[in-house]
């Protein structure tokens, strides 16, 4: 058994596959608001919800002095921050302070999820260092998180991800590879922006990078991404194609359209070129990357 280290989310779509991928190299604790998973250990599984009982963490991490903590929850949905401010923020600001205070006190690593949509998707090509600029609620709470733990005096690292393909461990959760899939399945039309510009990453690839993190001591801010840059409906229709379903169900969808739906960054594409530099993690384009994920989905 490895190093001892916490992961928040761990019921979570991403979370999901950092708990599986991680188990074997490291002592990993998931923490979930979410009842333990058919096949886990109950050694290595804490039902808790932070918002409410927060203490039940301080208390376990006293205990058991874990070497690294990777924070993967967080209230993701964009649109629901955007409706519920004053929620989103308690979720993902307050509880990142509350997390840097206890990392403080237990002198633990944290590794801190982040988003490419801090930044407003004016330019494109995002390097490591430029200034975030985010045009929805969610951008900023994650922009205000990361100032609250790249401020604090414990080790740390930010990993800002950015759209991410994968399969679920349990259930759809927030996988939209999920969804599409069952959609075309179905030979139901899928309807993709072509105004939205990402550099999608495969889940599997980026909880290697997230655990890569986990057990280093490297500090700074790490873009987490696919080496290619394109529009979200031209990545559906190649992930249509290479999962074996006619490309052309995926259509183009104004979104911008949808009531209620929350700013989106126009180009949030991320440079990688300083992360690369520093992780071992290989990181995929599309092809590579959904061929990665099937490959380990039959096993």
């Amino acid at each position: 058994m490895g190093e001892k280290v916490i992961l928040t989310g761990a019921g979570g779509f991403v979370g999901g596959i950092i708990f599986s991928r991680g188990s074997d190299r490291f002592e990993l604790h998931g923490i979930s608001s979410k009842t333990r998973p058919m096949g886990i250990e109950s050694d290595f599984w804490h039902s808790m919800n932070l918002q409410e009982d927060f203490s039940s963490l301080e208390k376990f991490m006293q205990e058991i002095r874990p070497g690294s903590l990777i924070h993967a929850a967080a209230m993701a949905d964009i649109d629901a921050c955007e409706k519920d401010p004053e929620l989103a923020s308690r979720i993902n600001d307050d509880l990142a302070e509350k997390l840097v205070h206890l990392c403080e006190a237990c002198q633990c690593r944290l590794v801190y999820l982040s988003t490419d949509t801090v930044f407003d998707g004016e330019q494109g090509g995002y390097r490591e260092h430029d200034s975030p600029s985010p045009v929805n609620f969610y951008g900023k709470t994650k922009q205000a998180a990361e100032q609250i733990v790249s401020g604090s005096k414990i080790p740390w690292a930010i990993a800002r991800l950015c759209l991410v393909m994968g399969f679920s461990t349990r259930g759809e959760g927030n996988s939209f590879l999920d969804k599409m899939e069952s959609a075309l399945l179905n030979g139901r039309e899928v309807g993709c922006p072509d105004n939205e510009i990402r550099s999608p990453i495969d889940v599997q690839t980026l909880a290697e990078a997230i655990l890569e993190l986990a057990g280093n001591d490297l500090t700074g801010i790490f873009h987490l991404a696919g080496t290619e840059k394109l529009t979200r409906y031209e990545m559906g229709r190649r992930i249509a194609a290479r999962l074996g379903y006619d490309p052309a169900l995926v259509v183009v969808k104004n979104a911008d359209t949808i009531p209620g739906r929350a700013p989106r960054p126009r180009d949030v594409s991320l440079n990688q070129d300083w992360t690369r530099s520093q992780l071992t993690t290989r990181f995929k384009g599309i092809e590579e990357g959904i061929d990665y994920l099937l490959q380990l989905r039959t096993h």
